[in-house]
């Protein structure tokens, strides 16, 4: 689960995340910490052309996807916690996926999530359609630099790779912080110490973003 360089260009999106799993801020607020932060780095002028607005819009989709996918297929009773993707955008469009573990170990390398996820997968254990969302303003925001644009050059690419690590990270961290407290998942907030949730990428690092309850979000400690 770790993804190494030897200049590494994930080192923004994980003090991003950082800051906003201890301040959880508002979707408004959060775009425009990380924003301010991508945009300050080392090549960040490319990133102004990303509108915070148009990112926003996509948090009430993330929700009705949410709720759909709870309605249409509901998680086990025994879940223990919620992964969400982040999007592997140096390989894939963007989109996110989630997926529900009966076991948390916050002290495991891996969470204690080599038991296996079980949900949202059909009887093969293959992901259900419905359990991945599409993220067209991320798409949007990106190829508004000229990412994955097939002229774009080497060095182009590598300037502008720590942005497009801190926007997705960032905007999935956000996304997460400001729809599940208003989500469908309610049922499992009543579990004893709540239900724990991890951002991160499927083949890089995950990071725990959270414990929630019906009381709101606390550390996982």
């Amino acid at each position: 689960m770790l993804r190494t360089m030897a200049s590494d260009p994930t080192s923004l999106a994980y003090r991003l995340f950082r800051k906003l799993s201890r301040t959880r801020p508002g979707m408004s607020d959060g775009l425009a910490v990380a924003l301010e932060a991508i945009q300050s780095a080392p090549g960040g002028r490319a990133w102004r052309t990303v509108q915070a607005d148009q990112l926003e819009a996509g948090l009430d989709p993330f929700m009705r996807w949410l709720a759909v996918l709870v309605k249409k297929a509901p998680p086990p009773a025994s879940t223990a916690a919620l992964w969400f993707e982040v999007p592997e955008v140096d390989l894939n469009p963007a989109y996110t996926s989630v997926s529900a573990y009966d076991v948390f170990d916050r002290l495991d390398e891996f969470f204690g999530f080599e038991e296996g996820r079980t949900w949202p997968e059909d009887k093969r254990g293959v992901t259900l359609p419905i359990g991945l969302h599409q993220l067209p303003e991320l798409e949007q925001a990106l190829a508004s630099v000229g990412w994955r644009d097939p002229a774009m050059t080497t060095e182009r690419s590598e300037s502008l790779t720590p942005g497009a690590f801190a926007l997705t990270f960032s905007y999935i961290t956000l996304l997460v912080l400001n729809a599940l407290p208003h989500s469908p998942f309610e049922p499992l907030l009543h579990r004893d110490g709540g239900l724990a949730v991890v951002v991160g990428w499927y083949s890089g690092d995950a990071f725990p973003l959270g414990m929630l309850s019906t009381q709101g979000w606390a550390t996982i400690k």
